[in-house]
This record gives C-alpha cells, sequence and structure tokens, in this order.
C-alpha cells in the first residue's frame, strides 16, 4: 500500500527506486521527504488497519527529523515538514537533537551520544566475564568464552551502529584483564595472544 502510494520517499542516488518503507517482523519504518504529507500516511495505515484487523501502536510511533539542523529545529517548533503540509498530531514524539529511539535493536537519532547504547552491552559483558572468572578457566577456556561473551554480545551493536573508540578500548582492557587475570607480568604478550592461532 505505502509503496503503491504517491509518497516520495528517499531518492537514493544512483538508482531508480525511492527508499519508501522497510519492514521486519512488527517493526515498520517509513521514510518521508520533506514534500509528503504525514496525514497522507497515517489515512493509508489506518486502511491498512481496517483491512488487515491490525493495530498500529501510535504511541510507539517516533518522527526522527533528517536534513540540517535548521529544518530538524523548524520540524519540532511547527510540527510539519513545511508551511502547506498537516500538522504531525501532539501524541506523536519528535526526537530532539541528542534524543535516540531504538530501530530494530539500534539507536538512531541525531548528534547522538555514541557511547550511550553501549553502557549496557558493556555491562553485561563485565558481569559475564566476573562470572566466569570464578571458575578459573584454562587459557583455551578464557580464549572461547571471550568469543562467546565480549564477541558475542557487542557483534550486532558494532555491525548495526560501529563501536566507538574509547569503548573498543574499554572491551580490549576488559578482555586483557580477563585473559590475564590481572597478572601484571604474564608469560605472553596481549599481542601474541591476539594473533591466529597457527600464528600466536
Amino acid at each position: 500500500l505505502i509503496r503503491q502510494s504517491n509518497l516520495k520517499g528517499f531518492q537514493i542516488p544512483g538508482t531508480s527506486e525511492r527508499l519508501i518503507v522497510q519492514l521486519f517482523a512488527d517493526d515498520t519504518t517509513v521514510y518521508l521527504s520533506s514534500e509528503d504529507d504525514f496525514t497522507s500516511l497515517t489515512v493509508m495505515l489506518d486502511k491498512w488497519c481496517i483491512a488487515s484487523r491490525a493495530k498500529f501502536n501510535e504511541e510507539k510511533t517516533v518522527v526522527i527529523p533528517l536534513g540540517d539542523p535548521d529544518a530538524r529545529s523548524a520540524l519540532l517548533a511547527n510540527r510539519k515538514f513545511s508551511a502547506v503540509r498537516h500538522s504531525i498530531p501532539v501524541a506523536i514524539k519528535i526526537l530532539r537533537d541528542e534524543e535516540t529511539t531504538r530501530v530494530l535493536g539500534a539507536q538512531v537519532g541525531n548528534s547522538k551520544n555514541a557511547v550511550q547504547p553501549w553502557t549496557p552491552v558493556l555491562e553485561k559483558v563485565d558481569a559475564a566475564l566476573q562470572r566466569w572468572s570464578l571458575k578459573h578457566p584454562t587459557l583455551e577456556g578464557k580464549r572461547l568464552l571471550v568469543q562467546w561473551f565480549p564477541g558475542g554480545m557487542t557483534l550486532f551493536l558494532a555491525m548495526a551502529q560501529g563501536m566507538p573508540e574509547d569503548v573498543e578500548d574499554k572491551l580490549e582492557k576488559r578482555i586483557r584483564d580477563f585473559v590475564q587475570d590481572d597478572d601484571n607480568s604474564p608469560r605472553v604478550g596481549m599481542d601474541t595472544m591476539m594473533l591466529p592461532k597457527e600464528e600466536g
């Protein structure tokens, strides 16, 4: 329904296609251009809900303004994409700069603090490594645990958002402390331990 609509969405350079909607399970992300009307979208969604007997969760709807800071500020102040468009309903949240919302596990927003979504991940990594360090695993066991916990717990967010350098440094220190068991004079250097098995 949305793809067949007159909504412009985003034009992607180098392609004839437009980016208008992405669906994943029960999450929907719609991309509107400054020329699109939010009311046209809500009318379509209401029709779809009636036809499918589904309920669109308006309380979870969030608008993420894109473009230069002045355009984002104007959207926040006027709740419109342009003067000739209808207003976005007050019940729908419009993100301010530095605010984020969760989109398929990633925190998305403008001028966001890149470290913020990593805090709970690092806390989970710490808890897992502390729990396992009490069991005094072998070096091979530690290698596996580092792959499972720091590696597994950070992979999605790193792929979705990238990992800030200071988070990477903190994670590396946690791994080093876990592997070396807080031994300040390890027998094998960390650089050597991080090499592929055939080389290190």
